[in-house]
């Protein structure tokens, strides 16, 4: 057996014990066949816990490894700042006295490889039953695993506010932009003149919240300012201008000032345009999606209600679950990249959204 880097990018030797402080992984190492100690009683050896440090911009425990660069690296800052992104650099809260990056992640190299580009797919067979939709979108192992949990209360939402329920499932884009599935909504928000609210598939609802449907102004669509998320701006912007640059338009001024998140978005027929994909091949970058409905969005002047932390409270923003009491629509975004392997199994997620949701 000889050392190789695992799929999540650590460097794994299964012929050698597994140490928890280093750069290994414990799931990919145990597959390729290493050992757990054990213990003088015969039980298995538990390693000891990754080294944590503390945050002290808040003052609360995070783990901290410097220069680490992993693709599901935990160095982050618990106030929400800049996080370790897929395939980028690993960033820290700038009150860490060590190890702080003074520039933003890197866009990804994407010489000599071709880009992404929007597949058309099969206009679905939408059948209104009521005349509002709440939709998600479920494609992948993760997010399968996710609404098994969150669906239920999805769906026990929408008969609340009489609405249909639907699930889109099946996998008919580039892998390395999953989210580019979010595109898909679009051929269902015109059948709707009630509204359609999207949902991500990390989002859980509680059984008290109101009826979103009316809280969102007719000719407005609901979403979520983040634009004050600090540092948010620093990553996104270069992130938007090579977007623009790949389709051949100007960036929009009010794009590259303001960010709203659409893990939580209402709008009505006129506002279906919003999911419009790119003509042509895009850069796979943290937010691709994010970014051109964006553009589309200040392109066409539409007016935003925002959603504000109730209906859209974010998990990275508050991983301590401080603020979810006053929270309708639990959002756990960034908690699968966080918490790391151990999402794959769905019981120890379940078991921890239980545990949050009941915190609140």
């Amino acid at each position: 057996m000889s050392v190789f880097a695992c799929p999540h990018g650590y460097a794994v030797n299964p012929a050698e014990p597994f140490q928890a402080s280093g750069p290994s992984c414990r799931r990919c190492w145990l597959k390729a066949g290493g050992v757990p100690a054990k213990t003088p009683g015969g039980g298995t050896l538990t390693p000891p816990k990754p080294t944590r440090g503390k945050c002290l911009h808040l003052g609360v425990r995070t783990e901290f490894r410097p220069g680490c660069g992993g693709r599901l690296c935990k160095h982050v800052c618990e106030a929400g700042e800049a996080y370790a992104m897929p395939g980028g650099v690993c960033q820290t809260c700038p009150k860490w006295e060590a190890d702080e990056p003074s520039s933003p992640p890197p866009l990804p190299d994407h010489s000599g490889l071709s880009l992404p580009q929007w597949k058309p797919v099969p206009t679905p067979d939408v059948r209104p039953g009521r005349p509002r939709l709440v939709v998600t979108l479920v494609v992948g192992g993760e997010a399968e695993r996710l609404n098994e949990s969150t669906g239920p209360s999805q769906r026990a939402y929408a008969g609340r506010v009489n609405a249909d329920y639907a699930v889109i499932r099946g996998e008919t884009q580039d892998s390395r932009m999953r989210c580019a599935e979010k595109w898909r909504v679009r051929d269902y928000v015109p059948h709707y003149p009630g509204g359609t609210l999207y949902l991500d598939a990390d989002v859980w609802v509680r059984p008290t919240a109101p009826d979103l449907f009316e809280v969102v102004p007719p000719h407005s669509i609901g979403l979520r300012d983040i634009t004050g998320q600090p540092k948010l701006l620093t990553w996104a912007e270069p992130e938007y201008r090579k977007l623009c640059e790949s389709q051949g338009v100007q960036p929009h001024p009010v794009a590259l000032s303001r960010y709203w998140n659409s893990g939580v978005w209402l709008g009505r027929p006129e506002h279906a345009d919003y999911w419009t994909p790119p003509a042509n091949p895009y850069p796979a970058t943290h937010c691709t999606e994010e970014h051109w409905c964006r553009h589309t969005l200040a392109e066409r002047g539409w007016d935003v209600f925002d959603l504000g932390e109730r209906f859209n409270w974010l998990w990275y923003q508050d991983r301590g679950c401080e603020r979810a009491a006053g929270c309708d629509f639990l959002h756990f975004a960034g908690m699968s990249q966080q918490v790391g392997e151990w999402i794959q199994d769905n019981a120890a997620w379940r078991k921890t959204l239980l545990r949050l949701v009941a915190a609140t």
